[in-house]
């Protein structure tokens, strides 16, 4: 309507252009002036409007449908512009010669509308492509290779239907001649027809053209030759002669394979006597110091066994390749070929990429590990010095270096895993994460008795009730010192047996320490007789402490001493204490001064009645 318009309005002018021919291209130019700004104008609405559709609409065949109407209303924004150009022409063949200032705004008209419909067209292909990557088409793939994509319906059939379709009458061509087909164009009024013999193949129409960004005709005369092609290559590749270079390939590749086995089987047979021939000469086992870990024997089975597995993998990896290598013989079968081959690769790709970009969390988890192992290492050295005594801190007691320095070096790990953490490859998973709240919730539930004892551990380190070496009573259960963990105490009877307590027992009892007393003031060694009231009990006192004295390891600058503990119906109770630094020995002791008691007093023909004998800590 806007052309006619132009036109009729054109046609007026160009009548009255005698009369007044300055006023006539004034108007004319100003008109088409007009049209330019309008046209551009609704071209740059429409684009937006495209855009806005690929952005909303989610069914694919109203998209198409909706996207193309848009692309023929900018297409014919784009044909007005050209009848423009054409009208604006003629009006330039119509001036005189000497109008050259009306030719010149003419001619800048004309190049503008030359330089927008450029510029038009570019950004036409640019929007064609951006809305090819958004809108899928249907790929015609008769012989495997895709040789064009269609995105319209036409008629009742849609895109997919149409695809199908064509892909089917192409393959049905090579059964319909034994030579290459011969295809042709005929022109229709609305498609572009490809077409063999009765049979039509495709019909182009204006808008497969509108998507692809070319003219009906063009496009058919592509689909023709893009067809005519993939013919010609399934003909060449389904001659006799392809057929048996095929066959005589496969054989060559079967044969090759039985070689390969044949050689990597002499190949690891070789490699195994060798490895025999060093049994007790190169191979002697493993050892750590005095242990045997793996004899030669056993050893060099495990040799044979990872030689048997990796022999295995290689046979494998052979034959996977060379299975490759026959579908790939086949057109039909190269599909199978390229997928296997992705099969083996893809994972090594990936697994090579992940590899590649862990190299820097890598980079960052070493520095962070560096860090941690030099101080845990300054540490170390820092505990080994106050546990030597070298390094003296006051209130500080070097039994207290070691569990100490095993405390800050857990802490700084945990903060050494609380950093890397997230450099972790996968670590953010969902998986990895509910792995390690898993372990974490079984960790905590199967160690509470454990972490009970650890707190208990680390409390009696600091309160330091006793240590390796001490004799000492925890509960009812005497004995020497000889471990000491976070976990447990472990004690040595006098009966020579072995007996773990775990630390919260002894946090939550009572521990006796008859060592800590013995080194200064030193231990009270004493049991108790009894003898009658007929007897002095200054005679008595006196064959007491002379027994002790005689005893031996007992302390010489500390007087032993009697206490007469009770005065019963028919006999007096007499307790002889003498002092040992020995709080190992104190049943050794105590056996020993029993002997004397009992020599003194058979040797003073004085009766001992009733013995009763105990053992006490104390400081007199």
């Amino acid at each position: 309507m806007r052309i006619v318009l132009i036109s009729r309005l054109t046609y007026r002018y160009t009548k009255a252009m005698y009369y007044n021919y300055s006023r006539i291209s004034f108007l004319v130019i100003f008109s088409f002036a007009s049209f330019l700004v309008n046209a551009q104008e609704e071209l740059d609405t429409i684009n937006t409007q495209i855009f806005e559709v690929i952005e909303n609409d989610s069914l694919q065949a109203e998209q198409v449908n909706v996207v193309t109407e848009l692309l023929k209303k900018a297409d014919s924004i784009r044909i007005a512009d050209s009848l423009a150009r054409v009208e604006m022409l003629r009006q330039l063949e119509r001036l005189k010669t000497t109008d050259n200032l009306q030719k010149l705004d003419l001619l800048n008209q004309i190049k503008e509308i030359e330089e927008a419909d450029s510029l038009r067209k570019a950004v036409r292909v640019a929007r064609i492509d951006s809305l090819k990557s958004v809108t899928q088409g249907f790929p015609v793939a008769p012989f495997k290779d895709t040789l064009f994509y269609i995105y319209n319906k036409l008629g009742p059939f849609s895109a997919r239907d149409r695809a199908t379709n064509i892909t089917s009458k192409i393959k049905s061509l090579p059964n319909a001649s034994e030579e290459i087909p011969e295809l042709i164009i005929r022109l229709q009024e609305e498609t572009a027809d490809v077409i063999f013999g009765d049979v039509i193949i495709l019909s182009v129409t204006n808008d497969d053209a509108l998507w692809i960004g070319t003219t009906r005709n063009e496009l058919a005369q592509v689909y023709k030759n893009a067809i005519e092609s993939s013919i010609q290559d399934f003909y060449d590749d389904n001659t006799l002669k392809k057929i048996l270079i095929r066959i005589g390939t496969v054989m060559l590749v079967v044969t090759i394979l039985f070689i390969i086995i044949f050689y990597i089987n002499r190949i690891f047979r070789f490699i195994k006597q060798q490895i025999y021939a060093q049994k007790g000469k190169g191979i002697q086992g493993l050892k750590l110091k005095n242990y045997e870990f793996l004899t030669a024997h056993r050893l060099i089975q495990l040799i044979f066994g990872a030689l048997n597995f990796l022999k295995v993998v290689v046979i494998i990896v052979a034959f996977y390749f060379s299975l490759t290598l026959l579908f790939g013989i086949f057109p039909g079968t190269k599909n199978i070929a390229d997928q296997l081959l992705n099969y083996f690769f893809t994972p090594l790709r990936d697994i090579l990429d992940s590899i590649i970009a862990f190299l820097p969390n890598l980079f960052t988890i070493g520095i962070i590990y560096l860090i941690i192992h030099y101080l845990i290492k300054f540490v170390r050295f820092l505990a080994i010095e106050v546990e030597r005594g070298e390094l003296v801190i006051g209130g500080f007691y070097a039994e207290w270096a070691r569990p100490t320095y095993n405390i800050v070096r857990f802490l700084l790990y945990a903060f050494m895993f609380v950093l890397i953490y997230n450099y972790l490859p996968g670590s953010q998973s969902v998986v990895f994460k509910g792995v390690t709240i898993f372990i974490g919730l079984v960790i905590s539930l199967g160690s509470m008795s454990a972490v009970s004892n650890i707190i208990a551990g680390l409390v009696i380190t600091y309160m330091r009730p006793f240590k390796i070496g001490d004799k000492v009573k925890i509960g009812d259960i005497t004995g020497e010192v000889i471990e000491k963990t976070l976990l447990m105490t472990r004690l040595r009877s006098d009966k020579n047996e072995d007996i773990t307590v775990p630390n919260s027992s002894v946090l939550s009892g009572y521990t006796v320490n008859f060592s800590t007393g013995s080194k200064d003031a030193g231990i009270i060694v004493y049991t108790t007789i009894s003898i009658g009231y007929g007897i002095p009990w200054e005679k008595v006192h006196k064959l007491l402490i002379e027994a002790a004295k005689e005893t031996k390891l007992i302390m010489e600058n500390k007087k032993p001493f009697v206490l007469q503990t009770s005065l019963d119906d028919f006999h007096v109770s007499y307790q002889i204490n003498a002092y040992t630094k020995q709080a190992n020995k104190v049943e050794e002791i105590k056996s020993e001064l029993h002997q004397k008691i009992q020599d003194k007093f058979r040797a003073a023909g004085i009766e001992i009645n009733s013995p009763h004998i105990q053992k006490e800590t104390g400081r007199r």
